[in-house]
């Protein structure tokens, strides 16, 4: 069964994929394909509710800002919203509230909506504020999740879902830094392809100063939660050519997402696996083998990147692959962060208990050469920020985000005491590992990482319910 999942989720994926290119080619025929896909989910979801989880779930892993065909996460999560409470009025219960955790999402909600009507209060920007909530609005997807996920083949059949678009974010990521790579040879196709990344918000494409080509998926979060599922498969002692494979295949992704977040938040997972590993006898074969996967995933990324086709290469130097993102005094990127800390540290000070609401801007000064167009002195005015922690202390305020983050403990601890369940220790792993991530990169305020907080809170109902 779960071949079956795997492949039937690799063939609609790599599907949908076509069908976005399609519709970047024929806009006209955009809103007929999404439509039709959104008609077919909603029909499958009514059938069984599995079905539209899965199509969520497996549309985070590979639909980055959720924009594959126009407004496609949008609509699914109406259309899986709607067949879960016709779930629910069929089945007349709602399996959440037979959780513990309902409680939690109450309180959640209800510190959202404190932060929604501080904003009108403070007579934030109505735009800004719908555009900041509107990612927090994900969380209602606790409600058709753990109406469709009851049992653990359920969640192993998700599992293939995973590791189906895995798959797909992996053979893009690397054909994508092949052809960016050489552009000599690929001069007449670049430029549509860079336009369709870009538009559909599928991934950033930068040029570093080393030559190398930046290739960013923002669902290359869910890559790390890939690792973890592999190391755990290493230190239990289940390990087989295919769990170095994907040991081995997401170190690689990680390494070519040229994150500073997702490579911070590796090292903290290495470290707590690390644990577990001399826990079992396994430490040094497990931090052997990923040193090793590493070398092998930097050789081969070199490689990729250097292949003279057609006489050319990206010349890129092996020293300067490190050495160029480490150092963020140098970096654009490093140095707007750390711009913004000063200024956004204070504003978050000018409201401290409850914040400022949704939609609050700061203004700082930048480097960043999309800020130097708009402005020559470098001014630039944002409600979105990459301090994330910081981001939630100026619009939910301290009480808010103590709340927030004491249900995100909540959660990860329920799932640690559950550890002897490898997916709820994957789950657990993964939920610490946003919590890492949002230190720099903002993920639990965006679908992508709010939906592995549900996913995880369905898996701990799951096991809760077994035990």
């Amino acid at each position: 069964m779960w071949h079956k999942w795997y492949s039937s989720a690799l063939v609609i994926m790599a599907a949908v994929m076509g069908l976005s290119w399609l519709s970047y080619v024929w806009l006209d025929l955009q809103i007929w394909m999404l439509s039709s896909i959104l008609l077919i989910v909603l029909v499958a979801s009514c059938y069984r509710l599995l079905f539209g989880v899965a199509v969520v779930f497996g549309e985070l892993v590979i639909g980055s800002q959720g924009h594959l065909l126009g407004q496609l996460r949008l609509g699914l999560f109406l259309v899986v919203f709607l067949a879960g409470i016709i779930w629910i009025i069929r089945e007349r219960r709602v399996a959440l509230l037979q959780t513990r955790y309902w409680k939690w999402y109450l309180a959640l909600g209800c510190v959202l909506s404190i932060a929604v009507l501080t904003a009108l209060w403070h007579g934030n920007n109505l735009t800004y504020l719908f555009l900041d909530l509107n990612g927090y609005l994900f969380i209602a997807m606790i409600v058709p999740f753990t109406q469709a996920l009851r049992t653990e083949t359920d969640l192993k059949n998700l599992l293939a879902v995973f590791w189906a678009g895995l798959t797909i974010l992996f053979i893009e990521t690397i054909v994508i830094l092949f052809v960016f790579s050489h552009q000599a040879a690929f001069q007449y196709y670049l430029p549509e392809l860079y336009r369709w990344l870009r538009d559909f918000r599928l991934a950033e494409i930068t040029t570093q100063e080393n030559n190398f080509t930046r290739i960013f998926f923002q669902s290359h979060l869910y890559v790390l939660f890939g690792f973890i599922a592999a190391s755990l498969q290493f230190i239990s002692k289940q390990s087989h050519r295919l769990t170095i494979m994907a040991l081995g295949s997401t170190l690689l992704l990680l390494f070519i997402s040229y994150s500073r977040s997702f490579w911070v938040a590796t090292l903290g997972i290495i470290l707590v696996l690390s644990y577990l590993a001399y826990r079992q006898s396994r430490l040094w074969g497990y931090l052997g083998t990923v040193l090793l996967s590493g070398v092998v995933g930097y050789v081969i990324v070199l490689a990729i990147i250097n292949i003279p086709l057609f006489g050319t290469g990206a010349a890129v130097d092996a020293s300067s692959l490190l050495t160029d993102r480490t150092d963020v005094t140098t970096d654009v990127g490093g140095g707007s962060r750390l711009a913004l800390l000063q200024p956004l540290t204070l504003a978050a000070l000018q409201h401290p208990l409850l914040g400022s609401g949704f939609g609050t801007t700061v203004s700082y000064a930048t480097q960043d050469p999309r800020a130097l167009e708009q402005n020559s002195d470098g001014m630039y005015t944002t409600y979105a920020f990459e301090w994330g922690y910081l981001d939630l202390w100026l619009k939910l305020g301290l009480v808010g985000t103590l709340v927030y983050i004491s249900i995100i403990v909540a959660i990860l601890l329920r799932l640690w005491y559950l550890r002897d369940h490898s997916i709820a220790f994957v789950a657990g792993m993964g939920v610490l590992a946003v919590g890492l991530v949002h230190l720099f990169t903002p993920y639990l305020n965006h679908p992508l990482g709010l939906g592995w907080i549900v996913l995880a809170t369905a898996i701990a109902s799951i096991y809760d319910a077994n035990s």
